[in-house]
């Protein structure tokens, strides 16, 4: 009589679980197999999941990418995790498959869902995957990137959640914060005082979250959603020593000497509005930094943008800010936006020679 197959399902190692790795269909022996789509490479199914809508990562605000909303991200953005949901669920073969990269991403910012108020609606889900990956450490370990959009619904138990969900994820790099009521200072510093997430390195919010930024000392990319980032760079001179990069922070003079006093390694800073030669020359005290990105004014193209004056004596200060950096250096001339005067989307990128 031949064996009884076994019953146990595959699990990933406990090394590779916590590296977020993937395994090959071709290790695993043993996997009953009925389909031919489970003969297909792994580099290929790799490439066709590449294709579905997903949040960008990071979900830098000056991306095309990126999604556009008032309150929420549109469903289509869940593309990609409903895929690899139905997937992981097909065989025990896909689950070990899939199942890492479902969970590399948790979200609580999007929603399918027509009944409840979409505040209600991402609440809840805020609250019930904190429990989840607390309660799962298989899933705790998968996560690399967290991506929320906080209202003030139901603040004394969603913001605690929020909080013990970072605590859970060992492994989790990237945090965005999508959106947050301007109100929402205050709760937001009382549930995140004291709390230190180590892990996290790259972090997107508005300044209206700064208190979430004081709580992560190891971060070294922060990306600014909004205008007016001088409550972020508060929060960078007192409580993240390491910060490198920069993006969003759009400002005058005064917060620009700020900013090169608050962040002295700062190897790379993207603005995404268009900066005077004045605001710009405060940098000049920043020794590492050797990437500008500048936001041209809006033209259809880079020979057009080229030709503004500002624009001009704004590279010409880039240039010279560059120049003491030991490491490799580039200027880039960007326009990224909406012109609703011929109703097009703009998006080009030009870099310009920083060694003539």
């Amino acid at each position: 009589m031949p064996p009884k197959k076994s019953n146990k399902r595959p699990k990933l190692s406990e090394a590779d679980s916590k590296k977020g790795h993937v395994v090959s269909p071709a290790s695993m022996k043993g996997a009953s197999q009925t389909s031919k789509a489970l003969e297909l490479p792994l580099e290929l199914l790799m490439e066709i999941i590449s294709y579905y809508k997903a949040i960008p990562i990071p979900c830098a605000p000056t991306d095309p990418s990126s999604p556009t909303f008032y309150h929420f991200v549109k469903p289509e953005y869940l593309e990609r995790t409903d895929a690899l949901r139905a997937l992981s669920q097909t065989c025990r073969l896909w689950r070990n498959v899939f199942f890492p990269l479902l969970w590399q991403r948790l979200e609580a910012c999007a929603t399918h869902s027509a009944s409840g108020a979409w505040y209600q609606v991402l609440g809840e889900s805020l609250i019930r995957k904190s429990f989840l990956v607390n309660e799962n450490q298989e899933v705790a370990s998968n996560v690399r990137s967290m991506s929320v959009i906080l209202s003030r619904y139901s603040l004394s138990t969603v913001l605690p959640a929020f909080v013990r969900a970072i605590e859970a994820l060992p492994n989790l790099t990237t945090l965005q914060i999508l959106r947050v009521h301007h109100h929402m200072t205050t709760p937001i510093k009382t549930a995140f005082l004291g709390h230190r997430f180590p892990q996290i390195r790259t972090i997107m919010l508005p300044s209206y979250a700064h208190n979430v930024l004081r709580s992560c000392p190891e971060v070294r990319r922060v990306i600014c959603t909004c205008y007016d980032a001088s409550k972020l760079v508060s929060a960078i001179a007192k409580e993240c020593k390491k910060v490198e990069e920069v993006e969003g922070f759009n400002g005058n003079e005064r917060l620009m000497k700020r900013l090169a006093k608050a962040a002295p390694n700062l190897r790379s800073i993207k603005f995404t509005l268009q900066m005077t030669a004045e605001s710009l020359r405060p940098l000049a005290a920043l020794k590492n930094l050797s990437h500008i990105t500048l936001q041209a004014v809006y033209n259809s193209s880079a020979e057009a943008a080229l030709k503004d004056t500002q624009t001009q004596f704004a590279i010409k200060v880039a240039k010279d800010i560059i120049k003491r950096s030991p490491g490799k250096k580039s200027i880039v001339l960007q326009c990224k936006g909406y012109d609703y005067t011929t109703m097009s989307a703009l998006n080009w990128i030009e870099t310009i020679r920083h060694d003539d």
